[in-house]
């Protein structure tokens, strides 16, 4: 009797390291996948990126800057994830900070606004000064959004 509880009491002991073991590797593999997800993801955020900042500085380059603009600021808003919220403005947005956005990139993107609203709503001209203060903020924008 007592070779067959110490006997039992040792198939339990392995069973429960066999299966220490398998918890710990499906907890491994699953740490794998999430991080190799959030690489990709990443990487799609810097292509999409770097496809808006091409096609934003084409559209200077071929003096279309007002679409330059306006592309550029619907681009960034979406990226940030604007989106969620169709039935907002871009100002409503940003004023009651529903992008959970820092005091910096919430400052300057009001400030990409105010450029963005003279020229998207009046059919105004930009001059070499407001594209240029837009094309600085959008580039502190994006490089403060990889740090």
């Amino acid at each position: 009797m007592l070779s067959l509880l110490l006997n039992t009491n040792f198939w339990i002991a392995l069973n429960l390291i066999l299966l220490s073991a398998i918890i710990g590797l499906v907890y491994h593999r699953y740490i794998m996948v999430k991080r190799q997800t959030t690489v990709e993801k990443i990487r799609d955020e810097y292509d999409e990126i770097r496809k808006m900042i091409g096609f934003f500085e084409n559209l200077l380059n071929t003096n279309m800057r007002e679409k330059a603009v306006i592309y550029g600021f619907n681009r960034l808003m979406t990226f940030l994830g604007a989106t969620r919220y169709p039935d907002k403005t871009y100002k409503e947005i940003l004023l009651h900070n529903m992008l959970n956005l820092s005091n910096y990139k919430k400052d300057r993107l009001m400030e990409m606004y105010s450029i963005y609203e003279k020229i998207r709503f009046s059919d105004a001209k930009a001059t070499d000064e407001e594209i240029e203060r837009f094309r600085n903020l959008l580039y502190s924008i994006i490089k403060y959004s990889q740090v």
